[in-house]
C-alpha cells in the first residue's frame, strides 16, 4: 500500500513540475475574427501576400511580460491559384531576436508540418483560412524580451494576410524579408496570426525535474523510515 501511495505522490509531483500540455492555449491572437481589423491585400482580388521562406516572407514582433513557451502557430491566408496549402505540407518557422525595434539575430529556424487547415478565427470573412502547425519543439521566450516570429511556405507560397485599419492590434506594420534578408519593418499591416502555448516559465530541462523527482523520492522514503522506527 505504501509503495502505491509513493508512486501516486511521485506521479503527481512530476505532473506539477513538467506541466500539463492540455493547458496550452491561444496566448496571442491577431486573427481576423478576434480583431475585426481590415485585411490586406483586399479580398476583392482573392489573393493574400506572397509568403515563401526563400522569397518574400514576414515576421511580427511579440513580447510576453511573464515569458512563454510557444507550442503552435497559425497564419491566415486564402486558397487561390498561387496559394494552396495542404495538410501534411511543410512550412518554415523562424524566430529572431529584437535589435532596437527590428529583427536582429536568427535564433531558430525549423521546418514544421501543417496539421490543420480550417476557418477558425477567420470571422465572417468568406474564403479566409487558418493554417496551423504544432511545433516539434517548443520555443521558449524570456519574460519581457521582444522577439520576431514568422511562418512561411517551405517550397511553396502559403500566403499571408495582414491587418490594418482602426482595429489593427499592433502598429499596423510588420517586418518584410526576402529569404533571411530584412527589407523593411514598415510592411503594410500587422501579421494575421496566432500563437499557441503556455505563458510564464518554460518547462524545466530534464535534469531539473529528475533532480526534483529524486528529492521527492528521498523525502518520502525518509518519512517511511521514521514511521517504521
Amino acid at each position: 500500500m505504501r509503495t502505491i501511495l509513493f508512486q501516486v505522490a511521485l506521479c503527481a509531483m512530476l505532473a506539477a513540475i513538467i506541466g500539463d500540455p492540455a493547458r496550452a492555449g491561444i496566448i496571442l491572437d491577431y486573427s481576423p475574427g478576434a480583431t475585426g481589423a481590415e485585411l490586406l491585400p483586399h479580398l476583392d482580388g482573392q489573393h493574400s501576400w506572397w509568403n515563401e521562406s526563400d522569397d518574400q516572407n514576414f515576421a511580427e514582433i511579440v513580447n510576453f511580460a511573464t515569458g512563454a513557451s510557444i507550442t503552435g502557430m497559425d497564419v491566415y491566408t486564402i486558397h487561390s491559384d498561387d496559394s494552396d496549402p495542404a495538410v501534411g505540407g511543410d512550412v518554415v518557422v523562424r524566430l529572431w531576436s529584437d535589435a532596437s525595434g527590428q529583427p536582429g539575430v536568427l535564433i531558430s529556424e525549423t521546418t514544421e508540418t501543417i496539421a490543420v487547415i480550417d476557418d477558425e478565427g477567420a470571422g465572417a470573412l468568406d474564403g479566409v483560412i487558418r493554417v496551423h502547425v504544432d511545433l516539434a519543439a517548443a520555443l521558449s521566450l524570456d519574460a519581457g524580451v521582444s522577439y520576431w516570429i514568422g511562418m512561411s511556405g517551405s517550397d511553396d507560397n502559403i500566403g499571408q494576410f495582414t491587418l490594418d485599419g482602426p482595429n489593427a492590434p499592433g502598429d499596423a506594420s510588420s517586418a518584410l524579408f526576402v529569404g533571411r534578408e530584412l527589407i523593411t519593418t514598415a510592411a503594410s499591416g500587422d501579421m494575421a496570426f496566432r500563437l499557441e502555448g503556455t505563458p510564464g516559465s518554460a518547462v524545466p530541462e530534464p535534469s531539473s525535474w529528475l533532480m526534483g523527482a529524486a528529492a521527492a523520492g528521498f523525502g518520502l522514503a525518509l518519512a517511511r523510515r521514521r514511521r517504521a522506527a
